[in-house]
């Protein structure tokens, strides 16, 4: 029911304390995304054995149009980083429907709570038994849904062979850079707010253009009117001139 759960919401949180296999069921959800096809690729700001590295070079605004993010399993290891408010939810999870995506979000620290209503941590340790499986509890309440339950892997330990677990992630291996350039290629413009931030800028600009020319209007006038009373002064020295001649 946990699986289920997670392909219908797309989101995750992975809580617990440090050392709690938060980030090894996140990597064993994001390769078994892949064995079932749910997504083409797995994106990561860790190195895994099987995730797809991002290339710098594709999510550039000129070549945004590739959409590198369509059908992806996002593993954003310590979450908590990332995702404080709401600009960084929206950014990283603004079209997780439209663009088939699934967030595996391991995070020691409270997430934002827009995506933190569904999440799992470890409850048990057969280990310390000398069994090999960890058991883990999940819940989720979200808009009247309410729904818990726990369930059991076995051979955890067999995914450490496929991602460091020392790995201090330094940043979001571009995940939300690509997400963004994605967006942009799909047509996306921005929230409205950001749209009538851009509409108001361009405004200002043009209304400053507008007055810069004007302001380049009056000096001219400025120096016609100058030249046209040093001509006066010059035509009535002239006729006084002359008026002098004549007599």
């Amino acid at each position: 029911m946990f699986w289920d759960m997670f392909l219908a919401y797309r989101v995750c949180w992975l809580m617990g304390r440090y050392g709690a296999g938060k980030t090894s069921l996140a990597v064993i959800m994001a390769a078994k995304l892949l064995a079932e096809k749910r997504v083409s690729k797995v994106i990561s700001n860790i190195p895994l054995s099987f995730s797809t590295p991002i290339d710098t070079e594709i999510i550039t605004p000129i070549l945004a149009e590739k959409k590198v993010m369509i059908d992806t399993g996002i593993l954003l290891d310590e979450a908590w980083i990332y995702l404080e408010d709401r600009q960084s939810v929206m950014e990283y999870a603004g079209f997780v429907r439209k663009f088939n995506h699934f967030l595996l979000l391991p995070s020691v620290f409270p997430i934002h709570p827009r995506l933190s209503f569904f999440y799992v941590q470890r409850i048990f340790n057969g280990y310390t038994l000398g069994l090999p499986f960890w058991v883990y509890k999940w819940s989720i309440s979200n808009r009247g849904v309410k729904e818990n339950g726990t369930f059991a892997i076995q051979y955890p330990t067999a995914v450490f062979g496929h991602y460091p677990s020392d790995f201090v992630p330094g940043d979001d291996g571009n995940i939300s850079v690509a997400v963004k350039a994605t967006a942009i290629a799909s047509g996306f413009k921005g929230t409205r707010k950001n749209q009538g931030k851009k509409k108001e800028k361009e405004l200002d600009e043009e209304y400053q253009n507008d007055d810069n020319s004007l302001s380049t209007d009056v000096a001219a006038m400025e120096d016609v009117a100058y030249q046209l009373e040093d001509a006066k002064d010059d035509i009535a020295k002239m006729v006084t001139a002359i008026k002098k001649a004549r007599r």
